[in-house]
């Protein structure tokens, strides 16, 4: 019988920007705040001393990094240094607000971004009506906000009050825009008509500017909601332009695929080709995730060996999505060279999912295989999949017979027997502190070994 288991100041340096910047965490910014928080790895440890250093050395703080070290913060699991950036940077909105009188909604409209960006909606009514106190009016951008708030909680109600608010003031009238986010919301809770709605305002107030990405934007909501004719009416407008460019001909691919009609997709790739645009790989890339999801490896294979003809570099995405159908298939060997070459060319911070990782180093555990094995983990160490404590850990793993927790703790243990592979990747995918994680790796070991005792097992 298998078994698995799963453990379940300056005023101007906080004004620079109302908007992320894409370059934040580019080699360019050698001396981020970012690069001095997230050596920290231990969330118990507070990061305030490395923010006060910050701001002492006389450097800034823009929202837009406030924003994205918080964003990269929540990813990893760092709740407690994302928490203190946000009160870093409400003690600094309490001075600002003592020190200067506000008459422009411009810093309130920070802080509230950051609330909706750190799941804080609770303190949105509060920092609003604290703008009424002190009559300051509310823009387009502080309207905007709430909306979108409303829309990700699903509040019908709280998004037609402010809808209806911005349409009879003038001053704050709702732009293409902000009929996006109501269509997003209202789709989201499963009302199409107010969504449909939304979107005949939104083509009324999209501009000779906006055009190009307000249609975009159309295709892709007119496909969730399954109209075909409406996206067909879209694209015909979209053509009617000097030009279309790459991003048009994927939003209509990725639409047409929204509705499952994958020759309609291939259709409109073959144009896209025939144009002789410059061959940009995440056109193909979107029909091949699909061949992959739909069990069409040899187009998705075909489409690959094409792009490469064609002076493309197949991207990470690519690979893994063949290496996943691959793997769905059953074509272990295939899938495994997939992933090597996934691994290969995939960027910094890219990982797969563990669960795909550890089909490959079962089947090549199962395989008997170890230099192979072997060969694998160390290009996961190269490529830093795999931290260099995980990769020594994983490659003891599987050259002895050592169960995890001796490797872990580097004692002999009371247990005799060898953790899956799947146990051992999901133990170190949860626990980042090794000395705090020892108690729970040990109560997993005891509670592994009573599973097999009750199954009459002694051992894998």
């Amino acid at each position: 019988m298998k078994l698995s288991l799963y453990g379940k100041s300056h005023v101007r340096s906080i004004l620079a920007s109302q908007h992320v910047s894409t370059h934040f965490f580019s080699s360019i910014a050698q001396d981020r705040l970012y690069r001095r928080i997230s050596p920290i790895g231990d969330p118990n440890i507070s990061v305030t001393p490395v923010l006060d250093q910050w701001v002492r050395q006389g450097n800034s703080v823009t929202k837009s990094e406030l924003q994205l070290i918080i964003k990269e913060l929540r990813i990893y699991k760092r709740f407690k240094h994302a928490l203190e950036d946000v009160e870093k940077a409400e003690v600094t909105f309490k001075k600002l607000t003592d020190i200067v009188v506000m008459r422009s909604p411009l810093v309130f409209n920070i802080l509230m971004n950051l609330y909706l960006q750190t799941g804080n909606n609770e303190k949105l009514d509060a920092l609003m009506s604290e703008m009424e106190s002190k009559g300051i009016p509310f823009d387009q951008y502080t309207f905007s906000i709430r909306l979108t708030a409303f829309a990700a909680n699903s509040d019908i109600e709280g998004m037609d009050k402010i809808l209806e608010r911005m349409e009879l003031n003038e001053e704050v009238a709702p732009d293409w825009n902000t009929y996006g986010i109501a269509a997003d919301g209202y789709l989201k809770a499963g009302q199409v008509e107010k969504a449909m709605t939304m979107l005949k305002k939104l083509e009324e107030r999209i501009t000779e500017k906006t055009k190009s990405i307000a249609l975009d934007t159309l295709l892709k909501f007119y496909a969730r909601t399954g109209n075909k004719e409406e996206l067909y009416r879209i694209w015909k407008l979209y053509e009617k332009r000097d030009k279309i460019y790459n991003k048009g001909y994927m939003s209509m691919i990725s639409s047409l695929l929204m509705l499952d009609d994958i020759e309609a997709a291939e259709m409109i790739f073959k144009e896209w080709e025939s144009r002789n645009l410059s061959y940009d790989f995440r056109v193909p890339n979107i029909l091949i995730n699909a061949y992959c999801r739909k069990n069409l490896l040899a187009k998705a294979e075909s489409l690959i060996d094409h792009a490469i003809t064609k002076g493309s570099e197949p991207s990470v995405d690519a690979w893994y999505s063949l290496a996943s159908g691959y793997l769905e298939d059953n074509h272990i060997p295939m899938a495994k060279e997939a992933m090597k070459k996934a691994i290969l060319v995939c960027p910094l911070g890219w990982k797969p999912s563990k669960e795909t990782l550890t089909t490959f180093l079962e089947y090549l555990e199962g395989k008997g295989d170890q230099s192979k094995a072997e060969e694998f983990v160390e290009l996961l160490r190269t490529e830093s999949i795999f931290s260099p404590v995980v990769h020594n850990r994983l490659l003891t793993y599987i050259k002895g017979g050592k169960s995890q927790s001796d490797v872990l703790i580097g004692t002999p243990s009371a247990g005799t027997i060898r953790w899956p592979m799947r146990c051992f990747l999901k133990f170190y995918d949860d626990v980042e502190d090794v000395r705090t994680g020892v108690g729970l790796f040990v109560m997993l070991e005891f509670e592994f070994v009573l599973l097999l005792n009750l199954h009459g097992l002694k051992g894998l």
